[in-house]
């Protein structure tokens, strides 16, 4: 079993979590990966002994190779400016933008921030394409973008955190609003990824101008003292010690460890399996409902899809009871990745319908709801409540 991007879970449950990962193994006789960029131990929040073994017994061999490094030079100059952020952000941005054949990512922690922003970006004139990408496009728009800033250069993208994991960029300049040090270095990754050499050096700009806290409720890598705010955390950061950023970190975690005492004697011990639901829950999110919208989408040269009769066509798979189950589950994969263009979530019932697949709903004017090719959630959710 594989747990990658570990620190990824909220630290008020992380000796909860290694607690149960190591009596997990044990019963079901099993071996677990954890995985991290930076590598947090959790098995020292545990208080009985825990058979673990470390991958890479000497971490500095990579963290201090060059290559890794010193293939992009933080700068936290924009961190001086405490009011009229967005303002200096974007002068500097424009500054930027004139160096030729260079590609900009700049990260918001709140898809707020990263929209207005990039709203203000359109209206200056800059010789550069400017790109929007956050967590409410579909994946075939989230695919065409990254696809896009890869191939061709002179390219400025604003995005939210949906770009820290899992997606494949390259960019040879970033901003990013400070957050925690785990996110920072997730996403360093995404600048000046194809280092060559050291005359061929990223550069990162931090600025400060939402709170991570309206993020990362509960977590204590957020707390100024553990974030790029602080002078020392700065110097760990460069010097890539997450050791000691973590034994920092490990430490508060087990000066705080009223609630999980609480948390096995009133739950795990009582096998109060609702309590253990609750407490370990992982994302704290509202449910969301999935809508497709009907437009027609010019997916390349040759390949044009229209959304109703890519519904048609799923309906049909759905019904269609002469295929074996395995033709029927590969062909429902391939119908439900051409589904997955016209799919979007939202918070809000009360939505005018007129097809439904159990909790897929359809709406057949779906292009009102777009602009610029993206997804107006305004217009949606104010439509609800006129």
């Amino acid at each position: 079993m594989i747990f990658d991007e570990i620190q990824s879970y909220k630290n008020s449950i992380w000796k909860e979590i290694i607690t149960f990962l190591n009596h997990y193994s044990k019963i079901l006789n099993i071996k677990i990966i954890i995985m991290s960029a930076t590598l947090p131990n959790l098995c020292k929040l545990s208080n009985t002994d825990i058979d673990y073994v470390d991958l890479i017994l000497d971490t500095d061999k990579f963290y201090q190779n060059s290559i890794f490094k010193n293939r992009v030079k933080p700068d936290y100059s924009l961190m001086k400016y405490k009011e009229n952020v967005e303002e200096e952000l974007l002068n500097h941005v424009l500054e930027t933008s004139k160096i030729e054949d260079v590609n900009i990512l700049i990260e918001f922690i709140t898809k707020r921030s990263a929209k207005q922003f990039y709203e203000s970006l359109k209206k200056l004139d800059i010789n550069k394409t400017k790109m929007l990408l956050t967590g409410e496009d579909s994946s075939y728009e989230r695919n065409r973008i990254v696809e896009k800033f890869k191939k061709d250069k002179n390219i400025i993208l604003v995005a939210t955190q949906i770009i820290e994991a899992g997606i494949d960029l390259d960019a040879d300049v970033g901003y990013k609003d400070i957050s925690m040090i785990d996110s920072e270095e997730q996403f360093a990754g995404r600048i000046n990824r194809n280092f060559k050499n050291i005359d061929n050096q990223g550069i990162m700009y931090f600025f400060k101008l939402d709170d991570a806290s309206v993020i990362y409720k509960g977590d204590v890598r957020k707390e100024k003292s553990y974030t790029l705010e602080n002078e020392y955390m700065r110097k760990l950061y460069e010097d890539k010690n997450f050791k000691e950023y973590y034994e920092k970190i490990m430490n508060y975690l087990n000066k705080e460890d009223n609630e999980f005492e609480k948390f096995f004697e009133k739950s795990v011990n009582t096998l109060n399996f609702k309590g253990i639901e609750k407490h370990m829950n992982l994302i704290d999110e509202n449910y969301e409902y999935s809508i497709f919208f009907n437009r027609t989408l010019k997916i390349s040269e040759d390949k044009t899809l229209i959304g109703e009769k890519v519904w048609d066509k799923y309906v049909e798979l759905l019904e269609d009871k002469e295929f074996d189950y395995s033709q029927k589950r590969v062909r429902l994969f391939n119908a439900s990745t051409d589904m997955s263009h016209f799919t979007y979530k939202v918070k809000y019932t009360g939505f005018a319908y007129e097809k439904r697949i159990g909790d897929l709903f359809y709406i057949h004017d779906g292009e009102k709801y777009f602009e610029d090719g993206k997804f107006n959630r305004q217009a949606f959710d104010g439509e609800l409540f006129l």
